[in-house]
């Protein structure tokens, strides 16, 4: 019989369960117990899923903030000279 590849990844992935006789009966400890890792599990790949989003937004404000910091600089820098130049046109009307 030739060998397939299954994905553990993937087959964790799947929607486990079993087929009841009854509706009096019960789940097991172990199902219970592997239904509640499972849960867990989902609930684990999506906090990671926000977090690598979340840092990805972090990483962007703070590239942008650092280019609005320069870009203040750069403008105070700006108005310095331009108030100098100012205080240099009235001195020579003055005198």
């Amino acid at each position: 019989m030739p060998k397939t590849f299954k994905s553990w990844k993937e087959a964790s992935r799947a929607n486990w369960g079993t087929n009841l006789e009854a509706e009096v009966e019960n789940l097991s400890a172990d199902q219970v117990k592997t239904g509640a890792l499972m849960r867990i599990a989902d609930a684990v790949e999506l906090v990671a899923k926000d977090r690598i989003q979340m840092e990805k937004d972090l990483n962007f404000y703070r590239t942008q903030y650092q280019k609005s910091q320069a870009e203040i600089v750069n403008l105070n820098h700006k108005i310095s000279g331009y108030k100098s130049h100012i205080t240099r046109l009235k001195n020579k009307l003055n005198s």
